[in-house]
């Protein structure tokens, strides 16, 4: 399904109350994205954890979407403490595959 065709649909169905705090660009990106840790990280800064499929987990404070393949996630500020791996500093953040994402956890470290 077309990701415009999928927005469409989702303006379709019946809001749950789940559903009533999503706005058309939190729904557009929960259709892109999946994951509501990873949509709230589009949103809101603060503290993310990812993993990505080669093992590597990766801690961030905010995502942006670049299309409907790829996400940008900035980890600026943020220390990759023990459990976190990252092998570059990468201090203008990284551009990850959302289909390589394995699990985003908001609040890693509890809030």
């Amino acid at each position: 399904m077309h990701i415009l065709q999928t927005v469409e649909f989702m303006e379709d169905t019946p809001k749950s109350p789940s559903d009533i705090w999503l706005n058309e660009n939190e729904r557009l990106a929960t259709a892109i994205l999946g994951s509501p840790a990873l949509v709230k990280a589009c949103f809101d800064t603060f503290d993310y954890a990812l993993k990505l499929r080669t093992g590597q987990v990766i801690r961030f404070g905010s995502a942006r979407i670049i299309n409907t393949e790829w996400v940008h996630i900035d980890i600026e500020g943020l220390d990759q403490k023990p459990g976190f791996s990252l092998e570059f500093p990468a201090d203008r953040g990284v551009d990850v595959r959302i289909a390589d994402i394995v699990w985003v956890m908001d609040a890693p470290e509890g809030s």
